[in-house]
């Protein structure tokens, strides 16, 4: 026979199982042991610029360009030929490469700042301060950003200008 205080213990075990799953409480994040900030990744949340389709070209369309060269440890990255378009439904972003010359092509629907982000957020890839993709700054390594020759700290804040030469490297620390 169960007693009143084993019914009253079990209320309150599914009151407090209850209230931990309205608050969104997850048990297995107490077994997750990686770094969080490690993970963390820009391009999970899209800039508006990325998400917009643009459709295709036309003639009263604000375009312009710049070159993005990535190094990570002393190798280039190319930037692949083709983000951005097609790209799931849309056949094509507003920030989008054709080939793999590292230029990006920004094409506005009507005229806007348009952070760098907005670029590494069509691609799926982390961009700032932090670091890029996989590679995070930490007491070993850092990132760099260089804007048409001279170093910038805006990182991908860093509002795109047409003909910009952006120089992004992730290095060993000197």
């Amino acid at each position: 026979m169960v007693s009143e205080q084993q019914v009253w213990l079990g209320v309150m075990a599914v009151g407090i199982v209850a209230l931990l799953g309205v608050s969104g409480f997850n048990p297995v994040d107490l077994l997750d042991t990686t770094d969080e900030d490690s993970m963390y990744s820009t391009a999970d949340k899209k800039h508006p610029l990325a998400k917009e389709c643009l459709g295709g070209h036309t003639a009263d369309m604000i375009h312009y360009h710049a070159a993005v060269i990535i190094r990570v440890n002393g190798e280039f990255v190319p930037i692949p030929e083709d983000v951005g378009r097609p790209d799931g439904e849309c056949p094509m972003r507003q920030l989008h490469t054709h080939s793999e010359n590292n230029v990006i092509h920004i094409e506005l629907k009507q005229a806007a700042d348009v952070p760098i982000e907005a670029f590494f957020d069509v691609w799926g890839k982390h961009f700032d301060e932090t670091g890029f993709d996989d590679y995070r700054v930490n007491e070993t390594h850092e990132i760099v950003m260089i804007v048409n020759g001279e170093p910038n700290d805006e990182f991908n804040d860093y509002i795109l200008k047409d003909d910009d030469e952006v120089f992004i490297d992730f290095k060993p620390r000197d």
